[in-house]
């Protein structure tokens, strides 16, 4: 449902259904038993100090959450939402060095469609984390 979502509010602009669409994504994570801790999709006390899941997860979930993480992170990009964007993108990141023992770099060829398909903004957002910001 949440991919549906998304579809739809990237095509309408429809900044309510592409935020329910993250929405619908979060309760995916925790579905998969994955402790969220900041869930919001607005307003402006972002914890920038943690990631917004909690470290403690199944192992057989991270390899689905941490593409539902990314995700989260393309959505908020397109809301323009960058800090909330990269903790998204922080989680994404953890996950796959869980996973695989892999870095930022390989979560970039892991995920290259996703990333391929991002806009300018949340490319900058990739690089800078990357860089070690």
């Amino acid at each position: 449902m949440a991919r549906e979502l998304e579809s739809m509010s990237q095509y309408t602009s429809n900044v309510p259904l592409l935020q329910r669409s993250i929405q619908h994504y979060i309760f995916a994570l925790e579905a998969w038993e994955i402790k969220v801790i900041d869930g919001s999709v607005e307003g402006k006390n972002i914890n920038m100090d943690s990631l917004p899941i909690a470290r403690t997860v199944a192992p057989y979930s991270l390899e689905i959450c941490g593409t539902i993480c990314m995700a989260i992170f393309r959505a908020f990009s397109w809301l323009c939402e960058e800090l909330r964007a990269e903790k998204w993108l922080r989680a994404a990141a953890w996950m796959e060095y869980v996973t695989t023992g892999g870095d930022i770099h390989v979560l970039k060829l892991r995920h290259a469609k996703l990333i391929a398909a991002l806009d300018e903004q949340a490319s900058s957002l990739l690089k800078k984390i990357g860089a070690g910001r």
